[in-house]
């Protein structure tokens, strides 16, 4: 049963003198970004009224702990460091002197995050910049007043966990006891100790996965080290997988990397002799940052017989030989 009801016309009208801000070409009032990577932000203004505005003035003021002031630049702005804003008006760009009914124009700017790890190994926890856009103008009115008109925008910068995966061949350094001939030798079997290293920053990192896939000469043996973890080979594709799970920021800076070992058998060919061949290809880690909820990954390129960073490495130990 109703009771009572009425109705409401509700008129809706642009802003006098409109701003839109966007930054890397996304409107959203967040958007996620790479450390140290170079964001763009364009503001798009019209006039609105059926009148000019004159001494126009747009103010963009950032702000956030991350933010490398010394990266700030605009086009045909001002910036003020001390204020951390950037001005654009009749003296930047004398279109702003006036400006009439239905024009419209965009101006732009570059800043930047510093890196999320600070120089004394410390880092930013969840490291944002702030954009806050103003615009503000005077329309002459009856009597040759002028009355003020403006507008406001604020947009947020979240910048996603610096994550890093480093694959490295060891031959004596490690938990295991390799075998086999160095210089390899062909079609005999040599065994190789290869090391997944992850370090990470600012944020948590959840379902965190490593594949990299083997040559076919090259095959996956023994158990990984530390038992605990769970490296396997993927029956679909044949890569090695380590399911890392959970890696907890600052790991490998403030705090212990996650690593894990596993050893590596090749039988070379009499094709390979005079070459270190690969014995393993890409190594590629996926993850979900905590902090901006977004996807990550990070690479590591194929790793050879080239096991330079074990101390008894000698060039020319990589070689195939007959």
């Amino acid at each position: 049963v109703v009771y009572n009801s009425t109705l409401t016309k509700l008129a809706l009208a642009k802003p006098f003198l409109e701003s839109t801000l966007v930054l890397n070409g996304n409107d959203a009032p967040e958007i996620v970004a790479t450390p140290r990577s170079q964001i763009r932000g364009e503001i798009a203004w019209a006039n609105n009224l059926d009148s000019r505005i004159v001494n126009a003035e747009i103010t963009a003021k950032i702000t956030g702990g991350v933010l490398d002031r010394n990266a700030i630049n605009a086009s045909e702005g001002f910036y003020n460091s001390a204020e951390n804003t950037i001005v654009w008006n009749r003296d930047t760009n004398p279109q702003f002197a006036s400006i009439e009914p239905g024009e419209k124009g965009v101006v732009s700017f570059n800043f930047a995050s510093l890196s999320l790890v600070r120089a004394d190994q410390t880092f930013y926890d969840n490291p944002t910049i702030t954009v806050e856009v103003s615009i503000k103008g005077r329309r002459p009115t009856e009597g040759n007043l002028l009355d003020e008109v403006k507008g406001s925008e604020k947009k947020v910068v979240k910048f996603s966990t610096d994550f890093s995966i480093v694959a490295e061949t060891f031959r004596t350094e490690g938990p295991f006891l390799n075998t086999g001939p160095i210089p390899p030798k062909a079609e005999q079997k040599t065994t190789y100790t290869v090391a997944w290293t992850i370090s990470n920053s600012s944020s948590a990192l959840s379902g965190v996965e490593v594949r990299a896939s083997m040559p076919p000469y090259v095959h996956f043996i023994g158990s990984p080290s530390p038992a605990s973890e769970n490296v396997s080979i993927d029956p679909t594709t044949g890569e090695i997988v380590w399911k890392v799970g959970a890696v907890p920021k600052g790991a490998g800076i403030s705090g212990n990397p996650k690593r894990v070992y596993f050893m590596l058998e090749m039988i070379p060919s009499l094709s390979q002799v005079g070459s270190a061949p690969s014995i393993l290809g890409q190594t590629k880690a996926t993850g979900v940052d905590s902090f901006t909820s977004a996807p990550l990954s990070a690479q590591w390129a194929p790793i050879t017989t080239q096991f330079f960073n074990d101390a008894i490495y000698s060039p020319g130990t990589e070689k195939v030989v007959q």
